[in-house]
């Protein structure tokens, strides 16, 4: 990752290095009994950041995902949609160099996946690689990015959504 071989990473190092990746699971993967808020700032507390650094960006994360109305929301309390878009912004809140995210708009509806686009497209610009597991085409459609299919057990590079 980033040049680096992983393999032989332990401890302390391997430690940093997953400081440095977002995850966004299927499932989530949500502290339940947790606010939506606290649920954001725990990455970003476990890497020792400043608490008003913490607030400022829990609050720009939910506010951009349209989720401001539910930062002191025990995340056991939202829908499935919400508790999506709260894994997605715990895992972009330490800002990392590498984002894998899992279905990231398969309960949302289409204003709401165009916001979670928007978001990871953002970490793109700011210099993150994203990788994006989906069923949907229609956010990679439109992309200049690189596509990739794995069909068959085989990866094929994608162009503008046809196979190359």
């Amino acid at each position: 990752i980033g040049g680096q071989p992983i393999q032989s990473l332990k401890g302390f190092r391997l430690a940093k290095l997953r400081q440095k990746i977002g995850v966004a699971y299927q499932d989530f993967k949500l502290l339940t009994d947790r606010t939506a808020a606290e649920n954001v700032a725990i990455s970003m507390e476990v890497s020792y950041k400043k608490p008003q650094i913490i607030r400022n960006r829990v609050r720009n994360l939910l506010d951009q995902l349209d989720l401001a109305d539910k930062h002191d929301t025990i995340t056991e309390e939202l829908s499935r949609g919400e508790q999506q878009r709260v894994t997605l912004a715990r895992a972009v809140a330490n800002s990392p160099t590498m984002i894998l995210v899992d279905e990231p708009t398969g309960n949302l509806d289409a204003s709401t996946t165009e916001r979670v686009m928007q978001l990871l497209i953002n970490c793109n610009k700011s210099g993150a690689t994203v990788v994006i597991a989906t069923h949907d085409e229609s956010i990679y459609r439109h992309t200049s990015h690189r596509v990739m299919e794995l069909r068959k057990g085989q990866l094929h590079t994608v162009t503008g959504g046809t196979a190359a």
